[in-house]
């Protein structure tokens, strides 16, 4: 069994533990790459791994002291 590739919206928010009003807001900003297959929005895995990683890290508390 092959691994998928693609994901609809919400799909694409399970995944990454995110609601699913955030996924289309950054769709929409263009910071999260989107395919458009008719009627369907699809977000690949690896649109989804490369949004993720240009999100910012979390300060740690001793790095902010």
């Amino acid at each position: 069994m092959s691994e998928r590739i693609a994901f609809s919206p919400d799909e694409a928010a399970h995944r990454a533990s995110v609601g699913r009003t955030l996924i289309f807001s950054e769709i929409k900003a263009g910071r999260l790459k989107a395919y458009k297959a008719g009627a369907r929005t699809l977000v690949t895995d690896e649109a989804l791994r490369a949004w993720i990683s240009s999100l910012p890290m979390r300060s740690t508390a001793s790095e902010a002291a």
